[in-house]
C-alpha cells in the first residue's frame, strides 16, 4: 500500500515473515518500507527517526521517472506489471505508445478483472443475505466505490479492483444492503454488520 508522510510517498510491504524492517530508496528516489506485521505508530516512528537519511538519500537517488510505470496497484498491493502476464502482453502490444494510451489500456484491464472478480462476491453475499439483485453494472467513478438503485441495479466502480479484497467485500456488503435499507440508518449499519467477516 502507499501514504504520505512528511509529504513523502512512502511504497509499504507487509512480510509477516521479516524479523526487523528495512527502508530503501529507488533509482527516482522512492521510498520503499517493508516490515513485518506492526502497529501505525511503530512505522510513524521509524520513519521520524531515519527523516534525515530519507531525506539526503531521496533527492540524491531522484531521477526522472519513466514515461510509463512498472507497478500498479491490485488488490491492496504494488504488484510489478512483469509478474502480470495477461496486462504485460496487452501494454506490449499497443501500437500507438503514449501515456493516455498506456492508461486506457490499464483501465480496461482493470475493467475486465473486476466483471470477472466482483460478481463472484455478489453472488456469495447476496446469497448469504438472501437478497436478489436485478444486475450488475462497471464504471470508473472519481468519488464513489459504488451504488445501489431502486431497481436493485449494483453499479461498481473498476477501481476496485485496486483496494485489498475485505475492501471490496464490505462494498459489496454495502450495496447489498441499501436493497433492503435505501438509506444509512441504524438498520442498514446492523445489517451490513450481521454479515461481514470478522
Amino acid at each position: 500500500m502507499q501514504f504520505i508522510h512528511n509529504g513523502v510517498t512512502i511504497h509499504h510491504t507487509i512480510k509477516p515473515r521479516l524479523k526487523h524492517s528495512y527502508i530503501s530508496i529507488d533509482e527516482y528516489g522512492e521510498v520503499h518500507l517493508k516490515t513485518p506485521k506492526v502497529s501505525k505508530e511503530f512505522i510513524f516512528e521509524l520513519l521520524e527517526k531515519k527523516a534525515v537519511w530519507i531525506a539526503k538519500h531521496s533527492q540524491k537517488n531522484k531521477r526522472q521517472k519513466p514515461l510509463f510505470a512498472k507497478e500498479i496497484e491490485l488488490f491492496g498491493a504494488i504488484e510489478n506489471i512483469e509478474n502480470i502476464p495477461e496486462l504485460r502482453n496487452i501494454l506490449n502490444n499497443i501500437k500507438v505508445k503514449t501515456p493516455q494510451n498506456y492508461q486506457r489500456h490499464i483501465d480496461f484491464f482493470y475493467k475486465n478483472l473486476a466483471k470477472e472478480y466482483i460478481p463472484k462476491r455478489v453472488e456469495y453475499f447476496a446469497k448469504k443475505m438472501g437478497l436478489e439483485y436485478s444486475r450488475i453494472g462497471f464504471r470508473k467513478m472519481k468519488r464513489r466505490w459504488g451504488s445501489c438503485s431502486k431497481d436493485r441495479v449494483l453499479t461498481f466502480n473498476t477501481n476496485l479492483i485496486k483496494r485489498p479484497k475485505a475492501f471490496i467485500d464490505e462494498v459489496v456488503v454495502h450495496e447489498l444492503a441499501h436493497i433492503v435499507h435505501f438509506n444509512h440508518s441504524k438498520k442498514f449499519y446492523k445489517l451490513m454488520e450481521r454479515y461481514l467477516e470478522k
